[in-house]
């Protein structure tokens, strides 16, 4: 359970990224520097916690 949660949480990491990326190519009026900041703050959230329920994930199987 825990590691599909971790899945999930790469991918969306993964779609904030491409958003992120995308809304700068299209030009919007966003801020630059906020779209970065919060796509990848969001987007470092998103991969460290799923590494986080990973590493758990693996302690479990060890013990």
């Amino acid at each position: 359970m825990k590691s599909e949660v971790g899945k999930i949480l790469i991918d969306l990491g993964k779609l904030v990224f491409a958003g992120v990326v995308l809304a700068g190519f299209m030009k919007e009026n966003v801020s630059p520097w906020l779209l970065l900041s919060v796509g990848g703050s969001v987007t470092a959230m998103a991969i460290a916690i799923e590494l986080y329920i990973l590493w758990l994930d693996k302690i479990k199987i060890k013990q």
